[in-house]
C-alpha cells in the first residue's frame, strides 16, 4: 500500500510540473513583437545643436536670435531660448543642455 500512494504522489507531481511547464511556453509563445521605428529617428537626431559649455554670445553668433526665451528660474538661474526644432536650455552664461522639440 505504501509504494501504490507513492507511486501515485510522485504522478501527481510530474503531472503537475507537466502542466505549469505547459502553461508557460503557451504564454510565451503568444508574446508580442513590438517594432520601434528607430529609423525614422535619425533625421531629427543629426539637427545641429549648441553643445554643452558654450556661452549665450556663442549661440548666438551661431544659431541667431531665439525665436522666443524663458527667463531664468531657480538657484542656479537656469534659462532657455526656444529654435525652430531645438530648445538650449543655460545655467547662468553657458548651455547645460540642449534638446529636440516638435
Amino acid at each position: 500500500m505504501k509504494k501504490l500512494s507513492a507511486s501515485i504522489i510522485c504522478s501527481a507531481i510530474c503531472s503537475t510540473g507537466i502542466i505549469t511547464a505547459s502553461a508557460l511556453f503557451s504564454q510565451a509563445s503568444n508574446a508580442e513583437t513590438v517594432v520601434v521605428p528607430i529609423g525614422q529617428q535619425g533625421s531629427q537626431q543629426s539637427t545641429q545643436r549648441p553643445t554643452t559649455g558654450n556661452t549665450k554670445t556663442q549661440v548666438k553668433n551661431q544659431y541667431g536670435e531665439p525665436n522666443r526665451w524663458r527667463l531664468a528660474v531657480g538657484q542656479p538661474p537656469i534659462s532657455s531660448w526656444v529654435y525652430d526644432g531645438f530648445t538650449v536650455y543655460f545655467e547662468y552664461d553657458r548651455v547645460i543642455h540642449a534638446v529636440l522639440t516638435r
